[in-house]
């Protein structure tokens, strides 16, 4: 009797621990987003970036279908992981946030490149530091 309130009791310890894992790791693409997107709308006040918008630029790109389309699915996929990390079962939330974080570190890296404005680049180091996070927590959790 005492065994079986035991392994009940490691059973829902696990669950919590797992929830609370997924949890967290939401909560940090929720911040990444914010980072995310926030210094792209401080870009905004850059001398000169509103005039190279309105001739049809985001960034070096032109802003055709294809690369909207790109920056587009760039947003989506850390915005998807905030219920997907939650939702998707563990193993796979585990893996999935250790793959997708690997990826966006080098898309920050990529965005910091020649990069010399010290707000933007401030923020892709806490994007950085964030997506190391979620590797670091998603590789420690043990799942079933």
């Amino acid at each position: 009797m005492k065994e079986n309130i035991m392994k009940e009791n490691e059973i829902i310890s696990r669950g919590t621990l797992n929830f609370r894992t997924k949890i967290t790791l939401a909560s940090i693409w929720t911040s990444f987003m914010i980072f995310y997107l926030y210094a792209d709308v401080l870009s905004f006040y850059r001398p000169g970036v509103l005039n190279h918008i309105i001739e049809g630029f985001m960034g070096p790109l032109q802003a055709n279908q294809s690369n909207l389309l790109m920056a587009s699915m760039l947003m989506a996929i850390p915005a998807l992981m905030i219920p997907l990390s939650i939702v998707l079962k563990d193993r796979v939330s585990r893996v999935a946030n250790i793959v997708i974080s690997t990826l966006y570190i080098f898309v920050n890296i990529g965005n910091l490149v020649g990069e010399t404005w010290i707000y933007y680049i401030a923020y892709g180091v806490i994007e950085i530091i964030l997506n190391i996070t979620m590797i670091f927590i998603a590789i420690r959790w043990k799942t079933k």
